[in-house]
């Protein structure tokens, strides 16, 4: 349902996109996210520019969640963040 939302939003309603994905990550279905849908979430707000919340996001990721190369990329992806 978060993907269907997200798609009609992008299409038609861009300034609705950043309040989609907040609900997104912070509401109930948060725990359940699949890595995809983390990475997904984090890549959206690291492309709308706000990347405490895309930091946030991409260490949502658990070890367990990923190999250990993706991991390390995701993890890369933070520190090139912070910088």
């Amino acid at each position: 349902m978060y993907g269907e939302a997200l798609r009609v939003a992008q299409k038609h309603a861009p300034h609705l996109v950043p309040q989609i994905n907040e609900n997104y990550s912070r509401g109930p279905q948060a725990q359940n996210q699949s890595p995809e849908e983390i990475l997904q979430s984090a890549k959206m707000w690291e492309e709308s520019r706000d990347y405490h919340k895309a930091i946030d996001r991409y260490l949502e990721i658990a070890e367990h969640m990923l190999p250990p190369d993706h991991l390390e990329e995701v993890w890369n992806t933070c520190f090139n963040l912070s910088m």
